[in-house]
């Protein structure tokens, strides 16, 4: 395949804007830059050309309600909305403590010289920055950090997220708290129905968790894990994915099958940013984690598709049907993703609306071959009458894989199209990758 595109990119070393171009080399896409101070930069960003270029999930951005920035420098000088960014939130995120209680390596946030907590008021001036940009209501929130759960005024924050119009909070937290503090564990089981925590969950290897955390953590996840099912609390796990650990991608799978109140899993690969700027280790691909899920023998590489949202190349997006009986199916066998991707555009969370299609339509948009005959199309109808992702022993599971950018894979237009925000004071919103990047500079 040869195929290029002209685009906008970042010098690796003084993070300037320069000019990029992609450029397909056989199965591989090549990002080549040249910075007038710091030379000619050449960096693989894919090694699936043709998913790479592939526009069958581009969709139409949905309307940005409010643009907090003008134009004057141009993109990304000028971020924080401005009229150049094309995509509406599926996510806002707010940072509430810049405190922690792990020394993590690779942590995007970096080094914080004073950590502090942001008040009870700059959170709500920075949610309403978020619900007026959305025209009043979010899909998504995440509440980030630092660790989150160390902010004093946690369970105040919480209330004030769940009194908004927000169809899902998310709990961006390492877990730790969780283990022996009975008041956190109330303060989320409080708002469960709403409310899910976004758990970092590395695998099973304590040599991994030693390199990325600091810290034997294995067991203490298990423990966490079972203590926030057994208090019925929903969880996405969230994988920050290496070579070291990309033969446990099968085995999380596994255990977010296995159990209950598991939602969903995020597997998001290691940048450059942050503290990992100088963290020794080869990066990984997008498709180094899609070939690793297509080994689980759940799904195939093909059954993850680009998030129809967000720019193709940013998220890709699966879904795994398990029975009643215990057994798994990829979704993608009964939906033609293709012909509902305006159903599974611009949102993030497995909701009603997809609910409701299922309901309507998953006979008729059967792709492939029927397990058992009907059976199967019989507990998906009888699944999507619940109005969750758990029913009657049944249950979805959301995979997503997060393609975060670096200085050396930034692509402007990825970034213009954005659906995962950060709110961060000043009336401002930074996409998520863009804020990272910049945090210090």
């Amino acid at each position: 395949m040869s195929k290029r595109s002209a685009t906008t990119s970042l010098c690796n070393v003084c993070l300037e804007p320069i000019p990029a171009t992609k450029i397909a080399d056989g199965n591989d896409v090549w990002l080549e830059k040249t910075c007038p101070q710091h030379g000619t930069q050449k960096v693989r960003i894919s090694k699936d050309a043709a998913r790479f270029f592939d526009t069958t999930f581009a969709v139409e951005g949905k309307p940005v309600h409010e643009r907090q920035q003008t134009i004057d420098k141009g993109c990304p000088k000028d971020c924080g909305l401005c009229p150049e960014h094309r995509q509406h939130l599926c996510t806002g995120l707010i940072e509430i403590t810049s405190r922690c209680n792990l020394t993590c390596p690779i942590c995007y946030y970096g080094d914080s010289k004073n950590p502090a907590d942001i008040s009870l008021a700059e959170f709500e001036y920075r949610l309403e920055t978020l619900l007026r940009t959305e025209g009043g209501k979010l899909d998504v929130l995440q509440i980030s950090g630092g660790e989150p759960t160390l902010h004093p005024n946690f369970a105040e924050i919480l209330e004030i997220a769940a009194s908004k119009e927000i169809g899902r909070i998310l709990i961006n937290t390492n877990g730790l708290r969780l283990l022996n503090d009975d008041r956190i564990i109330n303060i989320i089981e409080n708002h469960r129905d709403r409310t899910e925590v976004y758990l970092q969950f590395d695998g099973f290897d304590d040599g991994v968790y030693r390199k990325l955390r600091n810290i034997d953590f294995t067991e203490h996840k298990l423990k966490i894990i079972e203590r926030l099912d057994k208090c019925g609390i929903k969880m996405s796990l969230t994988v920050t994915v290496f070579r070291d650990n990309l033969k446990e991608l099968p085995v999380v799978l596994d255990l977010a099958c296995r159990i209950e109140s598991i939602s969903g899993i995020t597997f998001q690969r290691l940048t450059k940013v942050g503290r990992a700027k100088n963290f020794a280790t080869e990066t990984i691909l997008q498709e180094d984690i899609l070939y690793a899920i297509g080994q689980s023998g759940k799904m195939k590489y093909e059954d993850m598709i680009p998030l129809p949202c967000s720019h193709v190349n940013c998220t890709s997006l699966g879904f795994l049907f398990q029975t009643a009986e215990g057994k798994v199916y990829t979704l993608s066998d009964y939906i033609d993703y293709a012909k509902c991707k305006d159903v599974l555009s611009n949102r993030i969370a497995f909701d009603k609306t997809i609910l409701d299609y299922m309901k309507k339509n998953v006979c008729d948009c059967c792709v492939t071959k029927i397990f058992g005959g009907t059976f199967l199309l019989d507990q998906l109808r009888t699944f999507s009458e619940g109005g969750g992702s758990s029913h009657n022993g049944m249950k979805i599971v959301r995979i997503l894989v997060k393609n975060f950018m670096d200085a050396e894979m930034f692509d402007i237009e990825r970034a213009k199209q954005c659906c995962v925000g950060v709110s961060t004071g000043g009336n401002r919103i930074v996409p998520f990758c863009m804020h990272n990047l910049f945090r210090t500079s």
